[in-house]
């Protein structure tokens, strides 16, 4: 008993520590650039108009705010009541309705089964006990619904910065490193059997400055990690540091900066009870999971007549986006095959029936209530 409350006294210690860290600063002045994040990750999730999204770990509301805009009924929880009160006026000034609530997302105050579609944006991933903020996800997602994440890759920039935070101010003992809910296979078993598809895929949101001083001086002031990380050591290694790993990763020594940025998106449907099926032209028999460029994406079988059907429409359609190729004329669909042609291999939009990878000339079956779409 003294051990388990130990425990639980130092994650609540670390708890404290990490909103004063959120807290300093202005974490809304560097959510105002990621919000094409949010908007990205509602896009994939699919949300559907009248479903009820909670915003995990929501900040000052950018996946909240954009799952509004789809005409979802939203709540948001965060920690820390200065991003709350900066959210409130953004959603009064974007004249949409958002309930933003003050709540932890390793203990998120709601039944079980609450809603359609849980979001977390670089949120969750910063809490300090994963498989509980995991578990709660999954919670308070009904059977069926769907469950979407951004987070930063390891490997990526933010991933590096936020490495070097952590040598000038040390994470918690015994607290698992943020970075870890950037890869795909910590995740499958973090939730495990709690979720019934996987889908991930990298991205990347370029930050862009007129120089690597301006990004250092901006992140400096504004992002609650690097705050942190100044007031430890002051200006001299750090400032130095960082501007290096900014110019490393722009690829230039002098000028403006484009920063490229990996994160991690991930979409899955929770497995607790039956999943709710939409109507559409395919029967599934069963789920097997099919892998692009390390890339895991769900997808259904289909009964072996309508198979044969959409397998000679699938034919159909490339041996007809291949004439269209050769001679780059317009498609129906209002852009030419070359645009096509331009999208990366393995991207894939589920549409009613079938999955289209704009590969030139390929077609992948599957079903729309596989999983949500993917990009």
């Amino acid at each position: 008993m003294t051990n388990t409350n130990t425990a639980t006294s130092d994650l609540t210690q670390v708890k404290r520590r990490q909103q004063q860290m959120w807290a300093s600063g202005d974490f809304h002045a560097v959510a105002t650039l990621i919000q094409p994040v949010a908007d990205a990750l509602c896009d994939a999730v699919d949300l559907q108009a009248g479903w009820r999204v909670l915003d995990a770990a929501c900040g000052s509301g950018n996946a909240a705010i954009a799952a509004a805009r789809c005409g979802c009924d939203v709540v948001g929880i965060d920690y820390v009541p200065a991003l709350l009160a900066r959210g409130r006026r953004r959603v009064e000034a974007e004249g949409v309705t958002v309930d933003l609530l003050e709540g932890h997302a390793e203990a998120i105050p709601f039944p079980d089964g609450s809603f359609d579609a849980v979001l977390s944006v670089y949120g969750s991933m910063f809490a300090p006990n994963h498989r509980q903020a995991a578990a709660e996800l999954t919670r308070v997602c009904r059977p069926g619904g769907r469950i979407g994440l951004a987070t930063w890759t390891p490997d990526g920039f933010v991933g590096e910065m936020l490495k070097v935070v952590a040598g000038h101010v040390p994470p918690a003992s015994g607290v698992a490193s943020p970075l870890l809910w950037g890869s795909e296979p910590y995740l499958s078993e973090l939730f495990g059997d709690e979720i019934d598809a996987l889908a991930c895929r990298e991205r990347t949101f370029t930050f862009r400055f007129r120089s690597a001083e301006a990004y250092v001086d901006y992140f400096r002031t504004f992002y609650g990690p690097t705050v942190k990380a100044f007031e430890a050591v002051g200006d001299a290694g750090a400032d130095a540091l960082f501007v290096g790993l900014v110019r490393r990763h722009a690829g230039t020594s002098t000028g403006p900066v484009a920063i490229p940025a990996t994160w991690l998106r991930r979409s899955r449907s929770a497995a607790r009870g039956v999943p709710r099926v939409e109507p559409g032209p395919v029967s599934l028999t069963h789920e097997e999971s099919t892998t692009q460029k390390g890339i895991t994406m769900s997808r259904s079988t289909i009964g072996k007549r309508r198979w044969v059907l959409f397998a000679l429409a699938a034919t159909a359609l490339a041996l007809a986006a291949s004439a269209l190729a050769a001679s780059d004329t317009q498609t129906g669909f209002g852009f030419s095959a070359s645009e096509i042609s331009g999208f990366p291999t393995g991207a894939v939009f589920l549409t009613g029936g079938g999955a289209f990878n704009p590969a030139p000339g390929s077609f992948t079956l599957g079903a729309a209530s596989a999983a949500p779409r993917t990009y």
